[in-house]
């Protein structure tokens, strides 16, 4: 489909896309570091 090639002026739709592209490692690297840090952090402060 080009509507991944093409950029989406719709950030919601660009997320969606970004979210269901598991296969990027940035994406997936992101993922777990937010999870880890929201879980360490959470006593700290809120990380939402």
């Amino acid at each position: 489909s080009s509507a991944t090639i093409e950029p989406q002026p719709d950030e919601e739709q660009y997320e969606q896309n970004y979210e269901s592209d598991q296969h990027a490692p940035e994406y997936r690297t992101a993922g777990e570091v937010t999870k880890t840090e929201s879980a360490t952090q959470d006593d700290e402060k809120p990380f939402e």
